[in-house]
């Protein structure tokens, strides 16, 4: 039998050839370690330290998410640390640079002014490529579907369609709320309840009724009442000890419901994600309630423009869905062709509008429900002046009509809704990547780099980072919005964005106080901004003029949030006290 010595098939340690080859197989690993470096753009600032790894600043990262909760705070803590307004990260091996702008004028210029050198980008249409593809927020301008996705949602955000259409709907889905709160008031015993998963439901039942009109077969609030009201005799609450509270028993969310907000989720998911391909797939593999989300989604719409299709000839105009759908036909006569209502266009600008206009409503009333009631005198105010505007409802002794909200101009509750989206604004940060080889605040920027833009931190809930006036262009300087107070600027005071109008002679509210970039500027600024004031205006009105939010403590009463696709308080309890119409 032949045997063979190891010797025949490795080199031996001691000699020459093995010491060559392990020199060249450490040379080769340096250089791929160093090819494998963060790349920085020449004389923006960075930390070295970060450098030096090729996991760039990702496990810092994921440290301060772990103790703060924010990651988007992290990059303004970064860009303090630094102190420049302008400063590139790393989010992962292998990744270009991602530049963070923290100074407010800047981001006025560029998403405003220069909108053609900075598009979304591909890290913004990433965060929807699994959920709503074609949904146009979703599409760069190049891209042939943008034009025809936009033009089936041309007019539903102008101000006769937003009043005819929109605000009716979102005025009933609004009381709906208001009544819940009454029963539950009634039986919470004087104890606070957990209002979140209310509000929520509530901002869903807003959005589609918007949508598509919706009815109270699919209404989250209306279904929920109708449960509690079937209990006999004393409802089988439970008593949180820790928080004071009660807890109320709840029905589980319809499917269609519980399909959108778990498709909202997962966008948000994949927002945070250094890697969303890598996340959707995982979630898709563990998560059986995703995987469903789609199927009942797309059934419920399905169901839903099937409705719109079979009343098309009926004049009337009940939700944006009907609109799509006759905007959908005529674009399909004017060519010729048969009108395919069930493209996957249509799907995706459904659940796209509902995704851009719910769950952002829906964190902004929670915040300002928290505010006001941390804030008595505030809270008292905006109750006086809804009554003073509305004098005929409040001597009448009813709150006041659909009409009536849809027609007032309160400085004060403007300054309110203001005020509360400038301290937790509902977007963690703005996104951009540059479209050219371009410029910022005097660096030269390559073509294809990502530019994040976070909606707190300096300038805009903290003093700003100085910035030397060279380097701004000098539409920066013209037509700049002054800066907040630092003295104030971390304070909650709708009081900033108010001021006396001397030719008037009455206080105006103005929006154009100092910085809030909650919604962002320009050509691509959020669709739905129109609408979310609508429903934030409509709702802060009745539930204010129904009831006083008694102040809390302890825990419950926390300001902290946690980021998804949107700021999320940790807890939105309210203790309510009813008030007579």
């Amino acid at each position: 039998m032949i045997t063979y010595s190891k010797s025949h098939f490795l080199l031996s340690e001691s000699s020459p050839e093995y010491a060559a080859f392990a020199l060249v197989l450490a040379a080769v690993s340096f250089l791929i370690y160093r090819w494998a470096l963060p790349k920085p753009i020449p004389g923006i600032p960075y930390d070295k330290k970060v450098a030096r790894s090729i996991f760039g600043n990702l496990p810092e990262l994921i440290s301060w998410q772990k103790v703060h909760g924010r990651p988007i705070l992290y990059m303004t803590d970064y860009c303090r640390r630094l102190s420049s307004p302008l400063a590139q990260v790393w989010l992962g091996p292998l990744r270009k640079p991602v530049l963070v702008v923290t100074d407010f004028t800047e981001i006025e210029n560029l998403t405003q002014r220069r909108a053609k050198e900075f598009g979304r980008g591909r890290d913004f249409t990433q965060s929807f490529r699994y959920v709503v593809p074609e949904f146009h927020v979703a599409l760069e301008k190049e891209d042939p579907k943008y034009s025809a996705n936009k033009d089936l949602l041309k007019d539903t955000m102008t101000p006769t369609f937003l009043q005819n259409v929109s605000s009716p709907q979102i005025y009933m889905r609004s009381n709906n709320l208001v009544s819940l709160w009454k029963f539950k008031h009634e039986h919470a015993r004087g104890r606070a309840f957990d209002a979140f998963e209310d509000i929520f439901s509530a901002a869903s039942d807003m959005i589609l009724a918007a949508a598509i009109a919706v009815n109270d077969e699919n209404s989250a609030i209306v279904q929920q009442l109708k449960y509690l009201e079937s209990f006999e005799g004393e409802l089988p609450l439970q008593f949180d000890e820790r928080f004071n509270s009660v807890i109320f028993p709840h029905l589980p969310n319809l499917a269609h419901i519980k399909g959108l907000e778990r498709l909202s989720h997962h966008i948000g998911e994949q927002v945070l994600s250094a890697f969303p391909n890598i996340m959707h797939y995982y979630r898709l593999l563990k998560d059986n309630v995703l995987r469903q989300s789609y199927a009942w989604v797309k059934r419920f719409e399905a169901m839903e423009i099937q409705k719109s299709v079979s009343h098309l000839e009926n004049k009337t105009i009940t939700s944006v869905l009907d609109h799509m759908v006759k905007r959908e036909r005529r674009a399909a006569d004017s060519k010729g062709i048969k009108p395919d209502y069930f493209r996957n266009g249509i799907f995706d600008e459904l659940t796209g509008y509902y995704q851009a206009g719910h769950e952002t409503s829906a964190t902004t009333i929670t915040w300002t429900l928290k505010f006001l009631a941390q804030n008595q005198d505030s809270q008292d105010k905006l109750r006086n002046n809804l009554r003073q505007y509305h004098a005929e409802a409040y001597q009448a002794g009813r709150q006041p009509t659909k009409e009536e909200i849809a027609g007032a101009d309160i400085p004060y509750l403007h300054a309110i809704i203001e005020e509360t989206l400038r301290m937790r604004p509902p977007f963690p940060a703005l996104m951009r990547s540059t479209l050219v080889d371009t410029e910022i605040m005097g660096y030269r920027i390559p073509k294809g780099t990502t530019i994040l833009m976070p909606s707190s931190g300096p300038g805009l809930d903290e003093p700003a980072i100085p910035v030397p006036e060279d380097l701004r262009t000098k539409s920066d300087i013209t037509k700049r919005r002054p800066d907040w107070s630092p003295e104030d600027v971390h304070l909650y005071n709708p009081g900033r964005w108010l001021k006396w109008d001397e030719e008037l002679g009455e206080t105006r509210f103005d929006p154009s106080a100092g910085p809030m970039q909650s919604f962002g500027f320009g050509p691509r600024q959020c669709f739905g901004k129109r609408l979310a004031y609508i429903q934030l205006r409509t709702l802060v009105t009745l539930l204010f003029w129904n009831f006083k939010f008694v102040e809390l403590d302890g825990e419950i009463a926390s300001l902290q949030g946690h980021e998804s696709t949107t700021l999320i308080p940790n807890y939105c309890y309210v203790k309510l006290e009813e008030l007579a119409a």
